[in-house]
């Protein structure tokens, strides 16, 4: 009887922990999509971009070069065949570094876009610890990705530290449109890349 009495005091006191958490939602992309700061981190990003695509473009033009003086010397009935095999040599070096650029591009785009974010995410969490401290949530569990089937509105709290950061949310629209304008600028830079 005594353990009985125990298991339904144990469960009485779980049952009532579970009551008193107070559990919350934030749409953690959508409120750094709105900050300011971001135009400031897109146009970073796109000088960037425009600082790797002419690093591109000076290889290209450096192997067009080896590959015009390769065919100069080739044509060249008393060029020697080691100098031929050394200028071959420097052209292949030359597509291995190329082909390594364009393999680390996209890494060194995707590291730059997280250095430049991670301020952005540290003002966006120190809010959120502010809101929920100060409403009494014992977790906030974050909308964009969390893969939540179903959560309260009541319980979102994307405008409270929205308010709080001093920033308009933007609209469904706006981040479609955001989301096209970014994957059109992709594409031109591969395009780009690939016409070089």
């Amino acid at each position: 009887m005594k353990n009985v009495l125990a298991a339904f005091t144990v469960l009485f006191v779980a049952a009532a922990g579970f009551a008193q958490s107070k559990i919350g939602t934030v749409n953690s992309e959508l409120i750094v999509a709105s900050m300011p700061a971001m135009d400031t981190v897109q146009s970073s990003l796109q000088s960037y971009g425009e600082g790797l695509d002419k690093q591109y473009a000076e290889l290209v033009t450096e192997y067009r070069k080896e590959v015009a003086n390769f065919q100069k010397l080739d044509s060249i009935a008393t060029t020697p065949e080691k100098t031929l095999e050394e200028k071959g040599n420097a052209i292949r070096t030359i597509q291995g570094r190329i082909q390594q650029f364009q393999q680390n591009s996209q890494q060194m785009v995707g590291l730059k876009r997280n250095e430049l974010m991670q301020p952005l995410y540290t003002k966006v969490g120190e809010a959120i610890d502010g809101i929920a401290k100060a409403q009494g949530y014992s977790q906030i569990f974050t909308m964009s990705d969390s893969g939540l089937a179903y959560s309260d509105p009541k319980n979102d709290i994307t405008q409270a530290v929205a308010d709080k950061l001093k920033i308009t949310l933007l609209t469904e629209e706006d981040i479609r449109k955001m989301q096209e304008e970014r994957q059109k600028l992709m594409q031109q830079q591969q395009q780009q890349m690939n016409q070089q």
